[in-house]
């Protein structure tokens, strides 16, 4: 087994070797593992071939939790960048946020609207193929590339060998309630449900979806 700190390698190992178990869903879409780093790879060519995406900017997300936020997460660790996950603050508390981190491009929900820079729109990330071909940068589990805003203020830097410290042996859960990008939840389900090839369920997705399980076609 490939560590999980290492979670590309992880990641595109599990699509090649267990990739038509199921990993998560989304209304009217199975997304298998296999399917699951497919989008990683499809949304690493579209930040960096189209959205103008560099190595080492920081990316801001502002929204309510979708789960293509971890999809977003990988891209941008595979094209070396950083991501600061805004889940369900307001307006301005990201915008304060995002002035401390410099964040270069903000991704938001569909029905969110803010002043900021180079805005794009998640579901952008992933309505088609885009046929740049990224540059990809070394896995390096050191790099404090997840960047998590606390209720005081203040932004804790994080690498993927710091979550993995706090891993738990096996994921308390698969279901995710709330916020993705908390660390009780990152290091008790999230990660612990991918390493171990579980399958992630949503709650506020999963709960107005309906959807042909037996339809697994990637």
């Amino acid at each position: 087994m490939i560590e999980t700190s290492r979670l590309l390698a992880m990641l595109s190992a599990h699509a090649h070797e267990h990739g038509d178990l199921l990993c998560h869903w989304l209304p009217e879409r199975l997304i298998t593992y296999r399917r699951f780093w497919s989008r990683i790879e499809r949304a690493s060519a579209r930040l960096q071939g189209e959205w103008g995406i560099k190595q080492g900017q920081t990316i801001a997300y502002v929204g309510a939790s979708h789960p293509d936020i971890i999809v977003l997460y990988a891209a941008l660790l595979r094209i070396g960048a950083a991501f600061m996950p805004l889940e369900g603050v307001s307006t301005q508390a990201a915008m304060s946020f995002m002035q401390q981190a410099d964040v270069s491009h903000v991704v938001l929900d569909e029905d969110v609207t803010i002043d900021a820079r180079s805005t794009h729109y998640l579901p952008q990330l992933l309505a088609d193929w885009c046929h740049f071909e990224p540059e990809v940068n070394e896995e390096n589990p050191l790099e404090k590339s997840l960047l998590l805003p606390s209720s005081s203020g203040v932004i804790d830097h994080l690498s993927l060998s710091e979550l993995c410290v706090k891993l738990s042996p096996r994921a308390s859960s698969q279901w995710v309630i709330g916020p993705i990008f908390d660390i009780e939840t990152l290091t008790s389900i999230v990660l612990p449900s991918l390493r171990d090839l579980q399958t992630l369920h949503f709650s506020a997705i999963e709960k107005t979806a309906s959807v042909d399980l037996s339809n697994q076609q990637e």
